[in-house]
């Protein structure tokens, strides 16, 4: 996930042109790959959690291929409350994990509120803000939060 919102920031920083690419791709395959990775590992159970999470994900990434600048209200409307529940969704399985590491969720998920604050001021004070670099960054704030969260839950000899 980290690799492809570095990847989508870098894009939208150099202005480069990938082929294949759609503002949103990012999160679409980030959102299906991390439901895939939770069923595999969490089989037999599933955390509707986890998987709500990552199908937020899918569709904020759908959202961004239709309305890429997010034109109307009601899309930027929609962006906004589903970074919101994404970001509440992270701050709730961090604060609800009862092994190490949940804090990296937790944290990750009160930083994404901050992306929430960053889309609506480049929504009315710097235009130059485009909506797929802030899914990008909830992205990579998520991506980093699940490395932090292996890397604290490894068991020391």
């Amino acid at each position: 996930m980290t690799d492809l919102a570095v990847l989508t920031i870098a894009k939208v920083l150099l202005g480069a042109r990938l082929l294949g690419y759609w503002p949103g791709t990012n999160a679409i395959l980030g959102g299906l790959l991390l439901s895939i990775i939770i069923i595999r590992l969490g089989s037999p159970r599933l955390y509707h959690d986890w998987i709500a999470m990552s199908l937020l994900q899918v569709g904020l990434g759908f959202l961004l291929v239709n309305d890429p600048l997010l034109t109307t209200v009601w899309s930027f409307d929609l962006f906004c409350l589903l970074l919101a529940i994404v970001a509440t969704l992270m701050t709730w399985i961090g604060k609800t994990m009862d092994i190490n590491g949940g804090v990296w969720l937790a944290a990750g998920g009160l930083t994404n509120f901050n992306c929430i604050a960053w889309a609506i001021v480049g929504r009315y004070a710097a235009p130059h803000v485009k909506p797929d670099i802030v899914l990008a960054a909830s992205m990579l704030f998520l991506g980093l939060s699940i490395i932090g969260l292996g890397f604290s839950s490894r068991k020391h000899p």
